[in-house]
């Protein structure tokens, strides 16, 4: 599910893969990277997981290849319920991504970290 919504005069936009599996997962990225293109918005987005999220080979890919369309666009990003197994996914992705990502705890926590600026 993704959802947009305004925060001290900033888009955030919420990528919520909490119920999302395999090829679910590239469905809801392609509808946030949509959102973002035809509205031509920059925002800050909170990415959501949780247990029974589980990343497939085939999103990973995708989101090598599709995320570079919309990136410059990300302001700032902060990611929450993500497991132990998913942690370690996240540093590979951060390496590969440039440590942009921001592990955070509650929603309140990332709308804080998108107040810093």
């Amino acid at each position: 599910m993704v959802t947009l919504l305004e925060h001290n005069g900033k888009q955030i936009l919420i990528v919520d893969y909490s119920h999302a599996r395999g090829d679910e997962l590239i469905t809801v990225f392609d509808e946030a990277k949509s959102l973002v293109l035809e509205r031509d918005l920059y925002v800050y987005s909170l990415t959501i997981w949780n247990e029974k999220s589980y990343v497939s080979p085939n999103y990973l890919n995708h989101i090598k290849k599709e995320l570079p369309l919309i990136d410059y666009r990300i302001k700032k990003q902060a990611i929450m319920g993500v497991s132990k197994v998913q942690k370690w996914i996240l540093r590979a992705v951060n390496a590969w991504y440039g440590e942009k990502l921001k592990l955070v705890e509650s929603k309140e926590e990332a709308l804080r970290y998108f107040d810093e600026d």
